[in-house]
C-alpha cells in the first residue's frame, strides 16, 4: 500500500513540475511578441513622420522654389515689352513688308449649282520677317512657338481676307486653331484653319458636258502696296489633300497669280488661284441621256403600226413626264436650265 501511495504522490508531483514549466514558456513567449509588436509600431511610427516631414518639406520648396519654365517665359515677356503691334515691321522704312502665303487644301465642299458658291476647308499659312522680333545671341536658338490667343494678339499680323468670300468661320474645337511660330532672325509664321463658301461665276451652256472655273482671291484689306506686299511662296504655294474628292466633279488646280488693285483709298496687292471643276459624265449618261433615249423611242413607237387607236398616241406622249426617271434627270439639272 505504501509503495502505491508513494507512486501516486511522485506522479502527482510531476504533473505540477510540467504545469508550472509550460505557463513560463507561454508567458516567456507572451513577453517576446508584446516586445516585438511594440519595436513594429515604433518602427512604422517613425516611418510615417519621416514620410510626413518630407512631404511638408517638398511643399515648402515648391511654394517657395519657382519652376524651371520661369526663364522661357520671362524670355517671352523680354521679346514683346517695348513692342507695338500698331507698325507692321518695316514702318519708317521706304520698303514694304512682304509677305509670303502659301494655302493647304483641307477638304472640298460641295459646289452648288443653285447658288454658284463652293466650299473649301484650308490651312492659311504667312510668313514675314518682323526684325523686332529677332533674338540671336539671347540663349533661346530653337523656334518659340505661341498657340495662346492673348500671345498671338499682341504681334502684328497682315489684314488678309478673301474677296469673294460668302460665309466663313475660325475653328476653335478644342482650341482656337491658330498657330504662331517665331524663328530667332526674327522669321514669323502665322497658319490659322479657316472653313470658306466662295462665290463662283457659272456657265451652263454645255451642261452635262461643262467645266467649271471658280476662283480663290485674297489680298490686304487696309494696307497699301508701300506698306505690304502679298506674294505667293515660291515652293508648293498650292497643297490638295491627295485624297480629296467631290461629288459629281473633278478637281484641277491651275497655276496661283497676283496682281494688284488700284482703287480709291490706294493700290493694294492681291493674290489669286483658280480651280477648274470637270463634270463627271458616268452619272448623266444613266439618269439622263438613257432614259430620254427610251423616251424618244416609245414617243415614235406608235407611229410604225398599220393599225393603232386613236387614243394610243396621246398616252405615249406623257409616258416621259409620268416616269420617275424621266422627272428625277429634271431635278439634278441646275435651276437656271429649268
Amino acid at each position: 500500500m505504501c509503495g502505491i501511495y508513494l507512486y501516486l504522490m511522485c506522479v502527482k508531483h510531476l504533473f505540477f513540475i510540467l504545469f508550472v514549466l509550460f505557463r513560463g514558456v507561454t508567458c516567456t513567449f507572451d513577453q517576446d511578441d508584446n516586445r516585438f509588436n511594440e519595436t513594429k509600431h515604433d518602427a512604422f511610427q517613425h516611418d510615417f513622420l519621416r514620410v510626413d516631414n518630407q512631404t511638408r518639406n517638398h511643399s515648402k520648396r515648391s511654394s517657395t522654389e519657382p519652376p524651371q519654365d520661369t526663364g522661357y517665359l520671362k524670355f517671352i515677356d523680354e521679346l514683346l515689352k517695348n513692342y507695338d503691334k500698331r507698325a507692321w515691321p518695316t514702318f519708317g522704312k521706304n520698303y514694304p513688308t512682304v509677305v509670303t502665303v502659301n494655302i493647304y487644301i483641307n477638304s472640298m465642299g460641295s459646289v452648288s449649282a443653285a447658288n454658284m458658291d463652293f466650299g473649301m476647308d484650308i490651312y492659311l499659312r504667312q510668313s514675314w520677317v518682323d526684325p523686332r522680333l529677332q533674338f540671336h545671341g539671347s540663349g533661346f536658338n530653337e523656334t518659340v512657338t505661341l498657340n495662346g490667343q492673348d500671345l498671338i494678339d499682341r504681334i502684328w499680323k497682315p489684314d488678309i481676307f478673301f474677296r469673294n468670300l460668302k460665309s466663313g468661320n475660325f475653328h476653335a474645337v478644342t482650341v482656337p486653331n491658330k498657330l504662331i511660330k517665331l524663328s530667332p532672325d526674327g522669321r514669323i509664321l502665322f497658319s490659322m484653319r479657316l472653313t470658306l463658301r466662295l462665290s463662283c461665276h457659272m456657265s451652263f451652256r454645255l451642261y452635262p458636258l461643262d467645266a467649271q472655273r471658280c476662283w480663290v482671291v485674297l489680298g490686304s484689306y487696309a494696307q497699301t502696296t508701300d506698306q505690304v506686299l502679298i506674294q505667293w511662296r515660291d515652293e508648293s504655294p498650292i497643297t490638295i489633300e491627295k485624297e480629296i474628292e467631290v461629288p459629281e466633279f473633278r478637281v484641277v488646280p491651275q497655276a496661283p497669280g497676283t496682281f494688284c488693285r488700284d482703287i480709291d483709298t490706294g493700290v493694294f496687292s492681291f493674290l489669286n488661284v483658280s480651280f477648274v471643276f470637270l463634270r463627271q459624265n458616268g452619272y448623266h449618261l444613266v439618269q439622263t441621256y438613257l432614259p430620254t433615249f427610251l423616251f424618244f423611242l416609245m414617243f415614235w413607237a406608235p407611229f410604225f403600226p398599220v393599225k393603232s387607236p386613236a387614243r394610243v398616241t396621246p398616252r405615249v406622249t406623257t409616258l416621259p413626264f409620268e416616269n420617275p426617271e424621266f422627272r428625277h434627270s429634271f431635278t439634278v439639272t441646275p435651276g437656271i436650265l429649268r
